[in-house]
């Protein structure tokens, strides 16, 4: 970071004095030029809140002229958990070009539809436009809802969500410019390098579409838009569209809060939401290229291992992936069809040289947990980290974390788990595979390789938490 002198500080705050020199020259700058100039003292990051503050009433203004008005909907926004994307929240990044957007596009989760379209028509007496309701048909798969309003002259368009969140709306979007939205108090990109460079790079969702066809930013002569990676001349990186990439990791991408009362970031945190822009990359530079990657097994198989022979099978299969897995850690497996559970292999993600974190191991080689298809995962749902072991005093020396399969891979029963039931007098069934990984207590970054004498711990540990939750069921009844 640069550090002043003291004459140059005075000479410093001196020019910053004088705001409005100091607007027009950062007036020009993207979102992440402004941020950096922000960071070299407190009078400059004044003065860049304020010019972003003010960019962002401009840019929704020509929708809502009345500040009171833009303050509701910021509320409302809010409080439904909704976004903004398409031009205007790329304008907001990149800079308002000199052509106006028209076109003010809104996304709100499943349920939320109902109180911002009453806003948009009984307060701001947008008008609700016949006939606009059918969506194209890419945004079938994660829009339950499109509608149209127009006022003076602009439009508001609102789509709601299939899914409790937005997220994958914004990540099955056609275009990796598109993987963008803000909020009243922040803005994300996902791909920023390229967004920032004015290049869209298609992704698989692009490909449902014909020739001809256009949509998002593929409209916008201001993004050059690339078929492929193989632009960058170079390795893909973190940008590879086979990698599958993770909210938490927030080095990856850019995102930026301005107001903590609109904290884009929450939208993010809670959940931990996986995504690829396709199933192949095509960069010959690239050590993940389909010419490489192409002879390897689906992730997850299906249907997963159930019996000791698939269990075999698997662990060969992930020996000879290619490229080879930067480290490969044991873990304990309680398949299907076998009653006896079994120590397996737990390579890291493709990409992932170092593990930071649960996300990076690549569990769905046993365990299912794909459940929005081949291009985005949400996994808070299937897994749990015991600390202790439920209505027990015995203490535990690891943190023990389990994963399960999603409902949607329509996993078979597993008999261990049902024979541990039906010997406590329950006969409720247990669908799919379990798969245990240990860590360290007070660390989970220092996972342990788990052995056949971690088997017996493990197992106890698993009918205890399924006591556990069915105790619970019973008293919420």
């Amino acid at each position: 970071m640069l550090v002043l002198g003291s004459e140059n500080m005075r000479a410093t705050e001196e020019i910053l004095s004088a705001k409005e020199l100091v607007l027009l020259i950062l007036n020009p700058l993207n979102l992440r030029d402004i941020l950096n100039a922000a960071r070299t003292c407190k009078a400059m990051r004044d003065v860049a809140l304020y010019l972003i503050d003010k960019n962002m009433h401009q840019i929704i203004s020509r929708f809502i002229p009345s500040q009171q008005h833009r303050h509701q909907f910021f509320s409302i926004l809010n409080a439904a958990r909704g976004v903004i994307v398409g031009s205007c929240a790329l304008n907001m990044i990149l800079g308002t070009p000199s052509y106006p957007t028209k076109n003010l596009n809104v996304v709100v989760p499943k349920g939320e539809l109902d109180a911002m379209e009453e806003f948009l028509t009984d307060r701001l007496f947008f008008k609700f436009v016949s006939g606009t309701s059918t969506m194209h048909r890419i945004m079938e798969t994660t829009v339950k809802t499109f509608c149209k309003y127009t006022h003076r002259g602009v439009s508001i368009t609102l789509s709601e969500a299939k899914d409790k969140d937005v997220m994958q709306v914004i990540l099955k979007s056609a275009t990796t410019a598109d993987m963008s939205f803000m909020t009243p108090g922040g803005v994300v990109t996902f791909y920023p390098e390229m967004t920032f460079d004015f290049v869209s790079c298609l992704t698989d969702t692009a490909k449902k579409m014909t020739e001809n066809e256009k949509f998002g930013s593929m409209c916008h002569c201001r993004f050059h838009l690339e078929a492929s990676t193989q632009f960058l001349e170079r390795s893909c990186g973190s940008s590879c569209p086979a990698l599958w990439r993770q909210s938490k990791n927030t080095n990856e991408y850019f995102a930026m809060n301005w107001d903590v009362r609109y904290n884009v970031r929450a939208l993010l945190n809670d959940d931990n939401i996986e995504w690829r822009l396709g199933r192949i990359c095509e960069n010959p530079a690239c050590d993940f290229r389909t010419d490489i990657t192409s002879l390897n097994h689906p992730i997850p198989p299906n249907p997963t291992p159930a019996t000791p022979a698939d269990v075999a099978d698997q662990m060969s299969i992930i020996a000879n992936h290619k490229p080879a897995y930067w480290h490969i850690f044991k873990g304990i497996l309680f398949p299907t069809n076998s009653l006896w559970p079994v120590v397996v292999d737990i390579p890291l993600k493709d990409g992932i040289s170092q593990f930071c974190g649960l996300g990076d191991l690549e569990v769905n080689y046993w365990v299912n947990q794909r459940d929005r298809g081949p291009y985005m995962a949400c996994h808070k749902h299937y897994r749990k980290t015991c600390q202790s072991i439920p209505n027990s005093k015995t203490a535990l020396d690891h943190t023990y974390t389990f994963f399960i399969e999603c409902c949607k891979s329509w996993p078979s029963p597993n008999a261990l788990l049902h024979q541990i039931n039906t010997r406590k007098g329950r006969y409720d069934q247990q669908n799919g595979n379990v798969l245990f990984v240990k860590a360290t207590k007070g660390d989970m970054r220092q996972l342990v390789d788990m052995r056949n004498e971690d088997i017996s711990l493990t197992t106890y540990l698993l009918k205890s938490v399924m006591e556990d939750a069915e105790k619970h069921t019973v008293q919420h009844a």
